[in-house]
């Protein structure tokens, strides 16, 4: 370990104490957090195993469970155990990636649009600490030093948010609420206002995203290991899409769907195993709508063949005025300006106003223009080509978010982009550290 090294961890420790007296407002126990944030961080330097596993188990978190006492976004401690893992396995050296430069580029534009813009100097931070994070957790993806297999830790982050995901569900709305999980910082409902599990996330089309990314990448991993025992797979499986139903996130079933059937089709010399999943599949979605509220789920999954359910012609109305209004600041698009007042004039006065267009793509279309979404869709369109050639489970992966994500906005939700990043990292050229 290099004196420089040592330092930067000196510099976290300082790091941290001035956060939770910045942070927690209740002057007894700033001493005492301090003290013992100083020792696990020590902790976590000396092993690095346990700090890489910490730091990948912790990513889907978008908060600190409100279960705990502590109601706090987690965003720059994950951020923080970020940078630490990658400079403790010595990663910030390595010859830049092509990916890698391509996300350079993305996260220069986002400061200089935003500059353009004026925009907000919280929401310039937030966009360029994720963007900065996936750049960082590409490459500790890739690491192989000490041993360490970065992505075997995504299991137990799948199940962690699987598990609370079910209690969720099992502890129902009310009582969530009395802990505090209310509107508007949660969105848990659907349309009709039926409630939904929310998991780790603020809202339950993001953990559908995160279940259909995540755990589509461990499905597929899982069923080519054969070493794993069948038992094994099947709880897996079970846990997979008993929560993705769970989510009632259309989006999450249509590109699952898309995706399962994409690869029964081209893996046909191993149809056994996998029209085995389709088949527990069935079952499993059985059991739930059985045991759970049946007529929710119907009908959530009814919406997707109704044209002229309102959540399916409000977002065509999104997407529209969304290009619209974009032409009107085509370069640099509009930042962090309010985005239901500004395409407001290109919408009918029957559609409601929301923050989002429903759309990715759209969403950074919105916020950087046509020169930030060229960047972006450049760079997806190199991400699916890594992995396309070096690792066809991550390319089904990345599959699930791309369709996901033209129905559904979740650009600003910290967890599941730089969870896209570090699964894209795992397809890539090791970086053993130094």
């Amino acid at each position: 370990m290099t004196l420089k090294n040592n330092g930067i961890f000196i510099f976290f420790v300082i790091l941290f104490s001035l956060a939770v007296a910045v942070v927690v407002p209740f002057y007894p126990i700033q001493v005492p957090l301090a003290v013992i944030g100083m020792g696990v961080l020590a902790l976590l330097w000396i092993y690095p195993k346990i700090l890489v596993g910490i730091t990948v188990i912790f990513m889907p978190f978008s908060f600190i469970p409100y279960e705990l006492g502590i109601a706090i976004d987690s965003t720059i401690i994950l951020f923080a155990l970020i940078i630490l893992a990658t400079v403790r396995l010595s990663l910030l050296a390595a010859k830049p990636s092509k990916i890698e430069i391509f996300l350079s580029i993305f996260l220069v534009w986002v400061i200089i649009s935003s500059v353009i813009n004026q925009s907000e100097l919280m929401f310039v931070f937030k966009e360029v600490v994720k963007v900065l994070s996936a750049v960082l957790v590409f490459r500790l993806a890739k690491t192989k030093k000490y041993k360490i297999v970065p992505k075997n830790y995504l299991y137990g982050a799948f199940i962690v948010v699987g598990i609370i995901s079910i209690y969720q569900k099992l502890v129902g709305f009310n009582f969530l609420q009395s802990l505090g999980y209310v509107y508007p910082t949660f969105n848990y409902a659907t349309i009709e206002g039926d409630y939904r599990p929310f998991g780790t996330f603020y809202s339950p089309t993001v953990l559908g995203c995160f279940i259909g990314l995540v755990g589509t990448y461990l499905l597929f991993d899982l069923f080519k290991n054969q070493s794993t025992k069948m038992i094994t797979k099947l709880a897996f499986t079970g846990l997979f899409f008993g929560v993705l139903v769970l989510t009632e996130t259309r989006a999450a079933w249509i590109s699952v769907a898309i995706v399962l059937l994409l690869q029964l089709r081209i893996q046909f010399q191993i149809k056994v195993k996998y029209l085995l999943l389709a088949w527990i599949a069935v079952i499993v979605l059985f059991i739930f709508v059985v045991l759970g509220d049946f007529g929710a789920i119907t009908e959530r999954f009814m919406t997707l063949f109704n044209s002229d359910f309102n959540s399916n012609s409000e977002r065509v109305y999104f997407w529209k005025a969304t290009i619209m209004a974009v032409t009107s600041s085509f370069v640099a698009g509009f930042g962090s300006q309010d985005f239901a007042s500004t395409i407001s004039p290109y919408l009918p006065p029957q559609v409601p106003r929301l923050g989002h267009p429903h759309n990715t793509y759209l969403q950074i279309l919105y916020t950087y223009g046509y020169v930030g979404f060229s960047i972006y869709v450049l760079f997806f369109i190199a991400l699916l080509r890594t992995t396309f050639k070096n690792n066809r489970i991550a390319f089904w992966s990345l599959s699930v978010f791309a369709i996901h994500t033209f129905f559904e906005q979740v650009w600003f939700s910290f967890s599941v982009v730089i969870l896209m990043f570090f699964i894209s990292g795992i397809t890539s050229k090791d970086i053993k550290g130094r």
